[in-house]
């Protein structure tokens, strides 16, 4: 991650997949919280880089909704 981050900066969607795929594995490990703040970090790296409408941020959206899920927080799923 550090080398991303030194070679191509903290805003590169190479960083947001690091963090997307961090958040897979939190949520694969049932643990939804860590797993919420790697998807929102990843978030806000792929709507700076590609903006909102990109297809990576539909797929962070969506993993976020399915962690929600996860949890029987279905109001906070169906936001996203």
């Amino acid at each position: 991650m550090n080398f991303v981050v030194a070679y191509y900066g903290e805003d590169h969607p190479l960083l947001g997949d690091f963090y997307l795929n961090l958040g897979v594995i939190y949520d694969e490990k049932k643990e939804y919280d860590l797993s919420l703040e790697q998807y929102h970090v990843a978030l806000k790296i792929y709507e700076k880089s590609e903006g909102t409408e990109s297809l990576a941020a539909a797929r962070v959206y969506n993993d976020i909704g399915t962690t929600y899920s996860h949890q029987k927080k279905y109001d906070s799923a169906k936001y996203y």
